[in-house]
């Protein structure tokens, strides 16, 4: 499955296509065709109402699903809760063309989102469910994003899982775009690739079909086409050389295209450097400019970056911090414990001659979350209010990094 544009896109193997699932955008009145299997439903919303749980607020929609080929004949019906799913089951169960035939769902228990339980209905025990617990991504990219308005964020790729495509073995690689400067939280998206014969293959959504992403063992003067929608785009190898990076040693290739819109180096086995896939191509009208890569990882070890950045204090940050104490390094202030579990202590130089200054505190999409005034050289602030992750403090013109756990 993927979602985009708030749209759910689940891979039916037996048509070998995607269908919609859920459509969290419909009102009431408004339908979309599902396929199942062979089947294919008409899933209507006939309501649209809230739930709140934990002091969240979740948009719910009552469908009603039919044949296709006979409106009169509802054959399941039930709540759709945004961003969460059906809450008799994650997929509809229609008998016939379900999922699980002669299974009997009755309503979701749980609902978890990196560890921490977001929704919860009945009387269940919900904070232990059994089984494996999420591992370390294999793959990790991170790249950089110039926003419009001159700030920096970041756009972060990992290997969530393994699938099958058109009878093909294919990685789900989740990308993440941090567009805080446009009042968004984060832009998830997924893609699906595969590799064969020195070759990465890139499915295009709009077509339905592979494409060549790269080419890994093209020679100067070679080229190949890449499909991105419904546009082809012409690469060509302008140069071939190798490289050493910590060891070891990789193959480089410089391309280009007409239009300079994937123009660069692309390192064999890792990925282009400016960005891993044609963004320029693909930014829905967003003015998303990814720039650069920084890191790339394999289960968990840096294996190579580009430039001068600190990657191990960029993966500290998508994985967490371990370290504790304060953190200090030069400047007016430091703040401990790090991580905390609710009151994090500012120590300051401030002293009573000295005017009182303002704090604020961003999480990592830089949105602010908690301000107020520093008053004392030893000052305590209640964050037992954030949800765990890590935030940023900035007071004096100097920013700390601490963990809420």
């Amino acid at each position: 499955m993927y979602e985009e544009d708030n749209i759910v896109y689940w891979y039916n193997q037996d048509n070998d296509a995607f269908t919609v699932l859920y459509d969290f955008n419909a009102e009431a009145g408004e339908s979309w065709y599902c396929d199942i299997t062979g089947c294919s439903f008409l899933v209507t919303v006939q309501s649209v109402d809230s739930v709140t749980w934990n002091n969240r607020t979740y948009r719910t929609q009552y469908v009603a699903g039919c044949y296709a080929d006979n409106l009169d004949n509802v054959v399941f019906q039930g709540r759709i809760i945004d961003g969460i799913g059906y809450e008799k089951g994650l997929f509809f169960n229609w008998g016939s063309c379900g999922i699980i035939c002669g299974a009997d769902y009755e309503y979701m228990r749980c609902y978890l989102e990196d560890g921490e339980l977001l929704y919860h209905e009945g009387d269940y025990d919900c904070d232990y469910v059994p089984g494996n617990q999420p591992q370390q991504p294999q793959f990790e990219w991170y790249y950089e994003i110039q926003n419009e308005d001159g700030s920096i964020t970041y756009q972060y790729m990992y290997q969530a899982g393994d699938t099958i495509v058109q009878d093909e073995p294919t990685h789900i690689l989740v990308k993440i775009n941090t567009l805080y400067d446009k009042g968004l939280r984060d832009e998830v998206t997924h893609e699906y690739v595969y590799e064969r014969d020195g070759k990465l293959y890139w499915w295009n959504k709009t077509l339905e079909v592979f494409t060549v992403l790269y080419d890994y063992e093209a020679e100067v003067g070679d080229s190949w086409e890449i499909k991105v929608g419904t546009r082809a785009l012409d690469m060509h190898v302008d140069a071939v050389e190798e490289i050493e990076y910590e060891g070891r040693t990789y193959r480089v290739m410089r391309v280009s295209d007409p239009e300079n819109l994937f123009s660069g180096n692309i390192v064999c086995g890792i990925g282009h450097l400016t960005s891993f896939f044609p963004e320029r191509l693909m930014d829905k009208g967003d003015g998303v400019r990814v720039e650069g890569m920084r890191c790339y990882w394999n289960e968990g070890e840096l294996v190579f970056k580009y430039g001068d950045e600190d990657c191990d204090a960029v993966i500290s940050e998508l994985h967490g911090v371990e370290e504790d104490g304060p953190s200090t390094g030069s400047g007016t202030f430091a703040v401990y414990p790090n991580p905390t579990n609710g009151v994090l202590f500012v120590e300051t130089v401030c002293t009573p001659s000295l005017p009182v200054e303002t704090y604020r505190i961003a999480n990592l999409m830089g949105q602010t979350v908690l301000t107020g005034q520093i008053t004392a050289e030893t000052q305590q602030i209640n964050v037992s209010s954030l949800p765990q992750g890590m935030y940023f403090i900035t007071f004096a013109g100097e920013t700390r990094k601490f963990v809420v756990r």
